[in-house]
């Protein structure tokens, strides 16, 4: 009889909505996931499809919207911040980057941290006041935003300041 692998990782219901200028986001809607003892799984799509913030949310380094995120049992969203960052040291990710690729096609990356912020390039989904930078200026860059010739294929997701 043939022994059932435990449950490393499991996702249930795995949301995630992002607040913008122009109204909510919503990056994860509804992700089950279980991935087995000994399983490697490999997460592509395109460009804004939501891998990036999935692997986050499943390592906790974003917060999840909605659903639960079960790490070795444990669910991750009743740990404490030091009992997440030890699960984390766990958790065997590689994150592939693409840049390179993308700039052999003419794609380019939005420069946003420090700038003014441009509401036809980025989506601003936090705001901080914080008297060493301008007013209306890009504190913190969560998502990269990419554009190709002008057109604009990703928005960049800022927290803006003043």
């Amino acid at each position: 009889m043939e022994q059932r692998k435990e449950a490393i990782i499991c996702l249930e219901g795995l949301g995630k909505q992002f607040q913008t200028t122009n109204g909510t986001v919503t990056a994860l809607d509804d992700i089950n996931l279980e991935i087995l003892q000994g399983e490697i799984f490999g997460i592509i799509g395109l460009s804004g499809a939501g891998k990036s913030t999935l692997v986050r949310c499943i390592n906790y380094l974003e917060t999840p919207t909605a659903g639960r995120v079960i790490f070795e049992g444990q669910n991750l969203s009743m740990m404490k911040e030091s009992e997440i960052r030890k699960a984390r040291q766990s958790m065997g990710m590689i994150f592939q980057q693409f840049k390179e690729l993308l700039a052999k096609e003419g794609v380019k990356e939005i420069e946003a941290e420090g700038k003014e912020f441009d509401p036809e390039l980025m989506d601003a989904v936090m705001h901080i006041e914080d008297e060493s930078l301008g007013e209306n200026v890009v504190a913190q860059v969560f998502q990269a935003g990419f554009e190709l010739n002008g057109k604009v294929l990703r928005h960049a997701i800022v927290q803006v300041a003043n």
